[in-house]
């Protein structure tokens, strides 16, 4: 019985995992492509130079405190969006710098599919189809993707955490 219940929780785990980076693919594909972009404005004029200063001063051996290139000289370590010490900046770091911050990006839509799914399953305790249904409209809707996905994702597992504590 306790064996059946492990495997249906595997294939449950796998599931979801695998569904949330089919929607990732469907929505995020052209991050992947070298050239393309989903994101711009803010994302390009702001966080892209003060993340290219960070893996700069990363790369060079430095810890990021200060960029005095960046309004009249802005702290780095505290700036959320620098992400100095966010351990999913980690492609950013490592990768070549466009697609390194592409698979970044990437992975936060997945992470959004993802955790989002498990917040409707184990929190709301939703049906299958009604947590594919959920997903679909709040991760490709547009609020989802103002709004930050590298907040949005962490907030949906938060509250999948607290409501299944509750």
């Amino acid at each position: 019985m306790l064996q059946g219940r492990l495997e249906n929780r595997a294939v449950a785990f796998w599931g979801a995992l695998l569904a949330s980076l089919a929607l990732a693919l469907m929505f995020g594909w052209e991050l992947l492509i070298p050239g393309r972009s989903l994101y711009r404005w803010d994302m390009l004029l702001y966080n892209w130079p003060i993340v290219v200063e960070t893996r700069t001063q990363w790369l060079s051996g430095r810890w990021p405190f200060w960029a005095s290139a960046f309004c009249c000289g802005t702290p780095l370590l505290p700036n959320i969006n620098a992400g100095v010490l966010y351990p999913l900046r980690l492609p950013c770091w490592v990768l070549p710098m466009p697609f390194g911050y592409h698979v970044f990006l990437f992975g936060h839509i997945w992470l959004t599919f993802l955790c989002t799914h498990l917040f409707f399953r184990s929190g709301l305790r939703l049906p299958t189809i009604g947590a594919f249904v959920g997903v679909l409209a709040f991760g490709a809707g547009g609020y989802a993707r103002a709004i930050g996905i590298r907040i949005i994702s962490w907030h949906c597992l938060g509250y999948r955490l607290a409501w299944q504590h509750s």
